[in-house]
């Protein structure tokens, strides 16, 4: 067995590092076991349903389910737009697979209390946290296949957990029906997609071929193009690159650093600057700005959906967060240098008490000038369009979820494909307007969407959190400890059933 690993490991490292694939073996000892295990995360989907309504109708019952599972430690919940994110951390002496069941049971047995278009999943566990960050330099396809076989052959080693790559190709197949010719045929987006379900593969001259009804073919509507660029976009000083994140588990660090220089890899050992794009299709106008600000300096770039991740050197830091702060529809959300301490402060209490004590809790610490900056890890959704289902569309028997499902189709697509398959999205052509989208009833006729509900630009919702089965909010207090930020607060007048508590940030 010995002889075989070592075997599949000379083939997957000899062309690629310096030192033998026994060094490797050598470098890359596994950690010691964590003694927590990290948490089981479950989400429950819920579309159209606000933070408020999430926390209400879901929150509280599935977290009524599992809070009385044996050996649960600790459990936190956070209800977003459409979406409850719970994480369940149980006692060291749980089995994780005994932990999984118990989840797993505890969810069928709420499922009965919640609203029908919500489904909860358990998903797996937690990746644990950031060992280390390294950029391969190249966006070549050799470059690329490269970095592919090192983030997999690193995924295999004792500790590591998950290997998160970024600038790496992903293959997908766009599907762009003309919307006048699926009218003429009488077709829906929906419709096409189902054609598609059996397909096992992404072959554009035989996807073309699917017939849609007894007469008319997939191309007769369509047209069909596979591509195969990144998602997530990764740079290095101006030149394309695939970014490796590094996730594990366990006290001691593991020897990356070695191993990754056998493998020619350029660590990112630097100051973290994260933000949020109100549309995410404008990152390489950030990376543009980004290089303007800090000329000559290394810089590390990354642009995953509507986040963006930069690191500098510590010293250009400041640089480059004014250049950032100054671009419209940009939103600093994270900032840390190399070793810098990290306090949380969780407010626990009562909803409504919590707007006023987070305001008075920020001008505490500014007041005594604790920390460099104070963040806050669940901010409400910058100003967007927001579409509510109105209650004439209610009683005609139109769910949230169907009015979701609606809208992301018109403006997303319908995915098509089977799981595990070359992903097929099929979107409308042209793309239409927000106002433009129709909403099929129960009975199956189509609605114009403005009859049914309504369209607003408002600012988004507040995220609700929760820990231990109660409310609250968290802020992190970049560059201090809690003895810095303990003092800052006790001047601070909590309201009955509000509480504080500080810890460090790992």
């Amino acid at each position: 067995m010995l002889a075989a690993m070592l075997t599949l490991l000379v083939a997957l490292w000899a062309p690629l590092a310096l030192a033998s694939p026994a060094d490797w073996l050598a470098k890359l000892r596994p950690t010691p076991v964590p003694t927590t295990p990290p948490p089981l995360t479950v989400q429950v989907i819920c579309p159209g349903y606000s933070p408020a309504a999430v926390e209400a109708q879901v929150a509280r019952p599935v977290e009524g389910a599992v809070t009385r599972l044996p050996g649960l430690a600790k459990l936190s919940s956070t209800a977003r737009e459409g979406v409850l994110e719970l994480a369940l951390t149980f006692e060291a002496q749980v089995p994780p697979g005994r932990a999984a069941q118990r989840t797993r049971e505890a969810l069928d047995a709420a499922r009965a209390t919640l609203p029908d278009d919500c489904e909860p999943a358990l998903l797996r566990r937690q990746p644990g946290t950031i060992l280390r960050r390294y950029a391969l330099p190249g966006g070549d396809p050799a470059a690329r296949a490269r970095a592919a076989r090192i983030a997999e052959g690193l995924e295999r080693f004792a500790g590591i957990t998950e290997v998160r790559a970024c600038g790496l190709p992903d293959p997908h197949l766009k599907v762009e029906a003309d919307a006048r010719r699926l009218a003429a045929f009488g077709l829906t987006l929906e419709a096409v997609a189902a054609a598609l379900a059996p397909t096992p593969g992404a072959d554009v001259q035989a996807l073309s071929a699917v017939m849609l009804t007894p007469k008319v073919r997939l191309s007769d509507v369509a047209t069909l193009r596979l591509e195969d660029t990144p998602r997530c976009h990764c740079e290095v000083d101006g030149a394309a690159a695939v970014c490796l994140t590094v996730l594990g588990h366990g006290g001691a660090p593991l020897k990356l650093d070695e191993a990754a220089a056998d493998a020619r890899l350029l660590p990112t050992q630097a100051s973290d600057v994260h933000v949020h794009l109100a549309e995410a299709d404008r990152w390489s106008a950030v990376f543009a700005a980004a290089r303007r600000a800090v000329p000559g300096a290394t810089l590390h770039l990354e642009a995953d959906g509507p986040t963006i991740r930069a690191r500098v050197p510590a010293s250009q830091r400041p640089a480059l967060e004014a250049a950032l702060r100054a671009l419209p529809g940009v939103q600093l959300a994270h900032s840390r240098d190399p070793g810098e301490p990290v306090t949380e402060i969780w407010l626990g209490g009562p909803a409504d008490a919590l707007p006023p004590l987070l305001e008075a809790t920020r001008a505490a610490l500014s007041a005594a000038r604790i920390g460099r900056a104070v963040e806050d890890p669940a901010p409400p959704v910058p100003a967007e369009l927001q579409v509510r289902l109105s209650s004439h569309g209610r009683r005609m028997g139109i769910t949230p979820h169907a009015l979701a499902q609606a809208v992301r189709a018109g403006l997303e697509g319908v995915p098509a494909g089977r799981p595990g398959a070359t992903p097929i999205t099929v979107i409308q052509s042209p793309r239409p307007e927000l106002t433009d989208l129709t909403v099929a009833t129960p009975g199956g006729a189509r609605v114009p969407l403005s009859a049914v509900a309504t369209i607003e630009r408002l600012a988004g919702p507040q995220p609700v959190q929760r820990r231990d089965g109660r409310p609250g909010h968290a802020l992190w207090v970049v560059g201090a400890t809690p003895a810095q930020v303990e003092p800052a607060l006790q001047a601070l007048s909590l309201p009955a059933g509000v509480t504080v508590t500080l810890q460090p940030r790992p």
